[in-house]
């Protein structure tokens, strides 16, 4: 079965960033991205970047196992 180019764009930006390597992530959010993580652990809230703000990335990254 072939994946939809989609899936794998997704799962080639996920598996670079289990690497280490954020900017296939980036390459693929818009500028003025939302980023909502409902929970209450220390990623809770709401946080704006663009594409070239690897800031939002870089925290998701300390809090990844």
């Amino acid at each position: 079965m072939t994946l939809h180019p989609n899936a794998e764009l997704l799962q080639h930006a996920y598996d670079a960033f289990g690497r280490g390597d954020m900017q296939p992530l980036l390459d693929l959010v818009c500028d003025d991205i939302e980023w909502v993580d409902s929970t209450l652990g220390p990623l809770a809230g709401t946080q704006w970047s663009g594409a070239n703000d690897r800031s939002v990335c870089l925290n998701l990254a300390d809090h990844a196992g």
